[in-house]
């Protein structure tokens, strides 16, 4: 198992993989391009901490993806479910998820998700995992009144400012069909559920996407959460992928300049 994350080292950012408690400065974008440095750090000397998916890349989420008891036939999609989440959305581990009047029923949702490692089109399924480069951990933070109001359409329910908290870590060279992914609120457990239990499994994900949307590198696909549950401004909520890495954010209200 390889670990990397992307830092903030002085005035340049660039990804670093963990090694013996140091962190290995590497160049390049993602795990099939990096190289390495020979440059070893401190973790303490790290400025900051970046989330591990580059600006300006897609951001894709997948719904209604874990099989659960109290489905029927009717219930299980015939396709995956794609949308996309803005990367503005993001925020770092112990940053806050910000709701606003606006926010009537916002859950969080633990996921696993994962990075496209080089670009490709009409991927074939049996090849499909030579396109992943590595795993992180992500709370895709929804607004259930929102995607009511605005008829099913999921923009504004799902990529609000501070909406998609995002893990530190990327991990390489594991495998992602079958790890645990949990939700704690307040130190309880409320979610749990394995990757196991994908209806569409990563490799069905990056064949389907593939074929009508070009997958390119540094691009993250969510895989779908077993459950959501509900959150409310002073809670904490901690989501954990096992193997993966874990995040940790409080929840807070902010009504100041809301003139809608």
């Amino acid at each position: 198992m390889k670990r990397y994350v992307r830092i903030q080292y002085g005035l340049q950012s660039c990804y670093a993989e963990e090694a013996d408690g140091y962190l290995e400065l590497l160049t390049g974008t993602v795990p099939g391009n990096f190289c390495r440095t020979g440059l070893r750090i401190d973790p303490s000397q790290v400025t900051r901490f970046l989330p591990p998916v580059l600006p300006g890349k897609k951001i894709l989420g997948i719904g209604r993806n874990y099989n659960r008891p109290e489905f029927t036939p009717e219930d299980i999609p015939k396709v995956p479910k794609v949308f996309l989440k803005s990367s503005s959305a993001i925020v770092c581990d112990g940053e806050a998820i910000v709701l606003t009047p606006m926010n009537e029923d916002v859950i969080a949702e633990p996921e696993i998700a994962f990075l496209i490692g080089k670009d490709g089109s009409h991927i074939p399924e049996e090849r499909a995992m030579e396109y992943v480069a590595g795993y992180l951990v992500v709370n895709d933070v929804t607004d259930r009144a929102l995607l009511k109001q605005d008829g099913g359409e999921w923009t504004r329910g799902k990529s609000t400012d501070t909406f998609l908290p995002m893990g530190k870590y990327l991990v390489a060279d594991i495998d992602g069909a079958d790890l645990c992914v949990a939700c704690q609120v307040n130190g309880t457990e409320v979610v749990s559920g394995n990757t196991a239990d994908l209806i569409f499994p990563i490799p069905r994900l990056v064949s389907f996407i593939s074929h009508f949307m070009r997958l390119e590198a540094g691009d993250i696909v969510m895989t779908g959460t077993p459950r959501g549950p509900m959150i409310h401004p002073g809670d904490r909520v901690r989501v954990t992928v096992e193997h993966v890495g874990e995040i940790e954010n409080p929840v807070v209200f902010c009504g100041e300049n809301w003139n809608l």
